[in-house]
C-alpha cells in the first residue's frame, strides 16, 4: 500500500523545494525586519579578539562606541545597571528585594524582623505583589482570598500598633504609603 502523500503530484514539488539549500543572503532578504539583526551579528563576528566582551556586546547590538573615556565609562555603567537591574530579575528576586527594602524602612534595629512595624512592612510588600498579580489574573479567586487574609492580618497588626504607640503608628503608615 502506497501512502496518499507520495501519490499526490504536489507532494513531489514540495519535497523538492524543501530539500533545496538556500544561501544565507537569501535568508536575510526574506527576513525583512530581522535583516538588520543578521547584518549586526555578521559584523560582530569580524571583530578582533583583543576587544573586551563589553565592546563585542555593544557592537553586536549595533550601537556606536562612545568617543571619550568619560562617555565610555558612562555607557558601560548604564549597560551594567540595565543587565543587573531588577528588570531582568525573576519575580521571586523582585519580591525579596521589595520585602528587604520595606524592612529597612521600618525596622527598629538591624536584626529586627518581629516588631509590628516590620511585620506590617513585610505584609504590605506581599499585599502589593498579590494586587499586581490579581490585576492581570482577574479570575484567580484563591489568591483573592489570600489577599483578603493578608490585609486583615496587616490591619490587626496596625490596630495593635496604634493602641501601643500612636506616633510610631503614624510614622509607619507614612513609610508604607498607607
Amino acid at each position: 500500500m502506497v501512502p496518499r502523500a507520495a501519490v499526490n503530484p504536489g507532494w513531489q514539488a514540495h519535497v523538492a523545494r524543501a530539500s533545496e539549500v538556500r544561501p544565507a543572503s537569501d535568508v536575510a532578504v526574506r527576513a525583512g525586519s530581522g535583516s538588520a539583526l543578521v547584518n549586526a551579528l555578521a559584523g560582530a563576528s569580524k571583530l578582533s579578539e583583543t576587544e573586551s566582551k563589553a565592546d563585542r556586546l555593544v557592537a553586536s547590538l549595533g550601537a556606536a562606541l562612545p568617543l571619550s573615556p568619560e562617555d565610555d565609562v558612562a555607557a558601560r555603567s548604564a549597560m551594567l545597571a540595565r543587565i543587573l537591574g531588577l528588570g531582568s530579575a525573576s519575580a521571586a528576586m523582585r519580591n525579596r528585594w521589595n520585602t528587604q527594602r520595606a524592612l529597612e524602612m521600618t525596622r527598629r534595629s538591624p536584626s529586627d524582623t518581629g516588631s509590628p512595624e516590620a511585620q506590617a512592612a513585610v505584609l504590605t510588600a506581599r499585599i502589593n505583589n498579590l494586587k499586581q498579580h490579581l490585576a492581570t489574573n482577574k479570575k484567580d479567586k484563591h489568591n483573592e482570598r489570600g489577599l483578603t487574609l493578608l490585609m486583615s492580618k496587616r490591619d490587626k497588626l496596625l490596630k495593635y500598633l496604634k493602641r501601643q504607640d500612636l506616633q510610631t503608628y503614624y510614622v509607619t503608615l507614612h513609610q508604607l504609603g498607607l
